[in-house]
């Protein structure tokens, strides 16, 4: 969902149907209690907009933050399974190319010829 769908869902106070991510959700919260408190006269135009600013740039902050930690929970997966894979291998059949997949898979390198 893109910034301005969440904005327009907030400022309406019309509860997302999509499943957010954390700091979607977050973002729509914080907005959602922003146009409460601009449309209640707590807050003035000026400082509502100054303050819808830094929630988004919070968002985008998180966002790429978010977006590093879950590739680096995918990949790190990824290199787990690929390990126990070799090491599967290696230890039914013990060959030098089942060594060298295991060594590939932890070091993320083939081994050179010799």
């Amino acid at each position: 969902m893109t910034v301005d769908q969440i904005v327009k869902l907030a400022a309406q106070n019309i509860v997302p149907t999509d499943k957010l991510s954390l700091s979607e959700t977050l973002l729509w919260y914080r907005l959602r209690d922003l146009y409460s408190k601009f449309s209640q006269g707590s807050i003035s135009k000026e400082n509502a907009a100054a303050e819808k600013h830094k929630i988004v740039k919070q968002y985008n902050d998180d966002s790429a933050t978010f977006g590093f930690y879950d590739s680096y929970v995918s990949n790190s997966a990824k290199m787990w399974r690929r390990i126990e894979s070799a090491a599967t291998e290696y230890r039914q059949n013990k060959t030098i190319e089942n060594a060298d997949k295991f060594v590939e898979a932890v070091y993320g390198v083939g081994m050179k010829e010799a």
